[in-house]
């Protein structure tokens, strides 16, 4: 039996998928190997330094607070997405994506990344339910196929990108837990109320 030849159109798109998925794939790896030095030039993974007269609270959407050497801010959340990404390249939802756009200033001295492993939602119904680390960087992913979250932040830059969460059909996100780095305290972002 005589095979069809695969129309050109065609292959180029199957030729920029898989680039885009390598992309995807270094982009990630490049993400945790940024974490790895940083916390290894940090002297390991130790808690930000914290007053007790400063105790960690709860603020509102777009309210910059300090963790660390990193100015965090989030801004409100967007649900009901079933997917993100670029149209070559899509990261489909299990249920639904909710996206939070947040906004990450370094007021430190040395160069930084931030972790996605270190963010979370709390969930409408209770759950605390990490990033989604894949759907995120896809999400973050410029027309130069750079990714937000894999690039080093310098000292005084401010970068803004999504954070993706994939959640249940009819369940938002509560609030956010922002982490400056790995075991930092963090900040909470209010995102609605129960």
């Amino acid at each position: 039996m005589d095979m069809l030849p695969i129309p050109p159109g065609v292959a180029r798109r199957r030729r920029q998928q898989v680039a885009l998925i390598g992309v995807g794939i270094t982009a990630v790896s490049l993400m945790f190997l940024c974490e790895i030095l940083i916390i290894a030039g940090n002297g390991g993974l130790r808690p930000a330094p914290t007053s007790p007269m400063s105790p960690i609270t709860a603020v509102a959407p777009n309210t910059p607070t300090r963790d660390g050497t990193l100015l965090l801010s989030a801004g409100e959340q967007t649900c009901n997405m079933p997917q993100v990404g670029s149209d070559a390249v899509p990261v489909d939802a299990v249920e639904q994506f909710c996206v939070v756009d947040i906004t990450v200033t370094n007021v430190g001295r040395h160069a930084a990344v931030l972790s996605l492993a270190a963010q979370f939602g709390v969930a409408t119904n209770g759950r605390r339910v990490p990033v989604s680390q894949v759907a995120s960087v896809y999400a973050a992913t410029g027309p130069d196929y750079l990714s937000t979250w894999v690039q080093l932040i310098q000292p005084g830059d401010t970068v803004t990108g999504p954070i993706v969460f994939d959640l249940p059909i009819g369940v938002s996100l509560h609030r956010v837990e922002l982490h400056g780095s790995l075991g930092s305290p963090g900040v909470t972002v209010l995102m609605s109320t129960l």
